[in-house]
């Protein structure tokens, strides 16, 4: 479990930082979230104890990082070796090994009772600013994989695609006569934007509709679909009518289900 960590940093801009509160590691690491002018946030490992920099536009406040949703947290890494947690909507980049190596320096050159004069105040602010100009954000591999180890949150090299899909036609556990010889309108209302893929699976005795997507070939896919439909000829090959089918329609990570029943006749392989 994380150790919970006394709230240490003084807030010292108008910037309002918020914790963000659970437990979710097995791994005891402390983490905080520190800005500059209200800008260049950025989480860090460790804890706020020696970034208290009075007097300057630093802020600083240690959290705890929580998973709510595996499907929305991740570390997301740029092709360019930069890397940002994302908790839902929120979006803050990790220090940069640069960075980190910066604030180990500026702790050792202003220790905590040397920094409330005016004057060296001045100086940090300027060597911060300095700093910031130069950064460029990049984190070792190394370094990316102790963060994602510490957080249990997945690495991730873009967003994942996020929405619902819902099978219109035909109905679940529709039933169609496949020696009809019209089409079948497969029909989907998709909030996610790109082609979809359809899937039939024929449910073999003993299955369950998962097990037939997880364990079977497709009867029939079909790729590239932008129309939100597709018309598929009947066909045939499995002669016991009753036989359920699973129809599978996705678009990245998000996909949509439901299931048909056959009468007199199947859907025939290759097709």
């Amino acid at each position: 479990m994380f150790k919970k960590i006394k709230k240490m940093g003084i807030a010292l801009s108008a910037l309002v930082l918020f914790a963000v509160i659970g437990l979710t590691a097995t791994d005891s690491y402390a983490f905080y979230k520190a800005c500059w002018h209200g800008g260049h946030c950025r989480w860090h490992m460790g804890s706020c104890k020696n970034q208290n920099y009075s007097g300057t536009p630093w802020s600083c406040s240690d959290l705890l990082i929580a998973i709510t949703n595996p499907t929305i947290d991740y570390i997301l890494k740029k092709p360019n070796g930069q890397a940002s947690i994302v908790l839902g909507n929120d979006v803050t980049p990790i220090a940069s090994d640069k960075l980190e190596n910066f604030c180990t320096e500026m702790d050792t050159k202003y220790p905590i009772g040397k920094r409330e004069d005016k004057t060296v105040q001045q100086k940090i602010e300027a060597e911060f600013e300095n700093f910031f100009k130069s950064d460029d954000g990049k984190l070792s591999d190394a370094n990316l994989q102790k963060w994602s180890k510490e957080t249990v949150l997945q690495i991730l090299d873009k967003a994942p695609v996020t929405g619902t899909i819902t099978i219109t036609k035909p109905g679940k556990d529709a039933t169609i006569d496949i020696d009809s010889k019209q089409p079948v309108t497969f029909a989907w209302k998709s909030t996610v934007k790109g082609p979809h893929t359809i899937k039939l699976f024929v449910v073999k005795e003993g299955q369950t509709p998962e097990d037939a997507m997880i364990n079977n070939k497709p009867d029939y896919q079909k790729e590239g679909i932008t129309n939100g439909s597709v018309d598929i000829l009947p066909y045939y090959g499995i002669e016991k009518p009753g036989v359920k089918i699973y129809c599978v329609v996705s678009c990245g990570d998000v996909v949509g289900y439901t299931s048909i029943l056959t009468t007199r006749s199947n859907i025939k392989r290759g097709k």
